[in-house]
């Protein structure tokens, strides 16, 4: 496989023999979170599994969200990172051969959402996904009260927001709460388990206002505890945000 690193951090990799090229690691495979959130959200659970989907990606990395694409559906990729994208378009299919009609806008993926938002143009996803938070260093302007305001003024009715978040540096379970708690939704935690093609995975923690989600089987039977097994929440806002509230301070 061909794997991007960003100051020694994964950011995505790719299988290069062909018959497994379009197939992604295991944290975003079709039994992650993230990929049975796309297959079970509300427009696919009425409508059929083929229905299109609208999805937004905060951070486009090696581009492997785009294999979960389907016939019909519209991904809008937001990269702050020009370099990340050349590399995309040189080095790995994932965009190129995807069956979704994927789309790339460069800048900072909250300040180009406040601005689509700002030109009156709502971009109504049915799934939005912040996969920008690997590393040590995660965009802490992504999780505040301001950020999920914006989010779900861009989601559509019964759409969901799809977060990743590192476990070994940081424990986001208390803030994950906190925000649902805030904004009516519901979340749940979906882990990623190490193993096979999972040596240091990424997990995802799945909001949503369609209450029906969390009751479909499959979705239920893979929703995971909180790895803190705590109830206490955090909300951060723009002016009020510390790591240190969320250090995994574990020997796990």
């Amino acid at each position: 496989f061909r794997s991007m690193q960003q100051a020694g951090v994964d950011q995505g990799s790719q299988y290069q023999a062909a018959d497994k090229r379009m197939v992604p690691a295991c944290a975003f495979d079709t039994n992650s979170g993230l990929g049975l959130a796309l297959a079970n959200q509300a427009k696919r659970r009425d409508n059929g599994p083929q229905t299109p989907l609208h999805i937004g990606i905060v951070g486009l990395g090696a581009g492997m969200v785009a294999a979960l694409g389907r016939d019909g559906d519209r991904i809008e990729y937001y990269e702050l990172n020009p370099s990340v994208l050349d590399l995309v378009n040189r080095y790995f299919t994932f965009v190129r051969d995807g069956k979704a009609k994927t789309n790339v806008l460069l800048g900072d993926g909250r300040l180009v959402l406040e601005r689509q938002l700002q030109a009156g143009q709502p971009q109504q996803f049915d799934v939005l996904v912040m996969n920008a938070f690997r590393g040590a260093s995660p965009p802490m302007h992504l999780m505040t009260k301001e950020a999920f305001e914006l989010f779900l003024a861009h989601l559509a009715p019964n759409g969901i927001l799809a977060v990743n978040f590192e476990l070994d540096t940081f424990e986001m379970a208390p803030l994950h709460r906190g925000m649902a708690d805030l904004f009516g939704l519901d979340v749940g935690w979906f882990e990623t388990r190490k193993g096979n093609d999972c040596d240091d995975p990424i997990s995802w923690a799945i909001y949503t206002k369609d209450h029906a989600l969390f009751d479909v089987a499959e979705m239920r039977n893979a929703r995971s505890q909180w790895r803190d097994k705590g109830q206490s929440k955090l909300i951060w806002t723009d002016k009020s945000s510390n790591l240190m509230s969320i250090v995994n301070w574990s020997s796990e």
